[in-house]
């Protein structure tokens, strides 16, 4: 049983209902961001970099092959009967040799860091998910509270006579200025006899029950 109220603040809640929100609509966007992030990233490797590195390799293997082509006929070729070096065309094979291994070896990298990329992925999402939950569940019905909460005192706040002059003054800004800030005490057995300094009124157990059921 929710026994009292006591409203101290008609700014705190406001403020705090309004950051909430905003920290929801933050929230939401980094976390759309991030999947974007991560979707972007790994279309890059499975995609770009896959077709990338395939098409560099069909290229090489076709250097190698004129290399090797270009090695054979200066092979044949003699020159006053001598059998030339071929330096040059050795050295051209090695060279498109060392860069086919080259581009195998970046598409071993590439599957190596999807695989990677993947577990992360994964592992991500779970949380990722529950914190969705949180958004658009638990914080939706926390602003839904808080805005009960506001009407409820702010109602109550119309029908209580000011009890001195510092609430006279308080009360006398009327709800279009209202926000309601308010302290469960519900096993404070003197809150509605000794109202501290400041307070606005102590809200009655009715009301606090209207507001916590979510009653209109």
């Amino acid at each position: 049983m929710y026994e009292s109220a006591k409203v101290l603040s008609l700014a705190a809640v406001a403020d705090f209902k309004a950051a909430l929100a905003d920290f929801r609509s933050e929230a939401k966007s980094a976390l759309e961001s991030a999947g974007l992030e991560a979707r972007r990233m790994s279309d890059w490797l499975s995609h770009d970099q896959v077709t990338h590195w395939k098409a560099e390799i069909r290229r090489r293997e076709e250097r190698v092959n004129h290399a090797l082509a270009d090695l054979n006929r200066a092979r044949i070729c003699a020159v006053f009967g001598e059998t030339p070096s071929c330096l040059d065309q050795k050295l051209a094979l090695k060279n498109a040799r060392a860069s086919l291994e080259e581009a195998h070896d970046k598409l071993r990298r590439v599957g190596k860091w999807q695989r990677i990329l993947e577990r992360e992925i994964d592992d991500y999402q779970g949380p990722a998910q529950q914190l969705a939950v949180v958004l658009d569940g638990h914080l939706v019905q926390a602003g839904e509270r808080l805005a009960r909460l506001i009407d409820a005192v702010a109602d109550y706040l119309a029908t209580v006579p000011p009890r001195g002059p510092e609430d006279a003054k308080t009360a006398s800004l009327g709800p279009g200025r209202a926000v309601v800030a308010v302290a469960l005490c519900p096993d404070d057995a003197d809150i509605e006899s000794t109202p501290g300094p400041g307070a606005l009124a102590t809200v009655a157990p009715e009301v606090l029950a209207r507001f916590m059921e979510g009653s209109p």
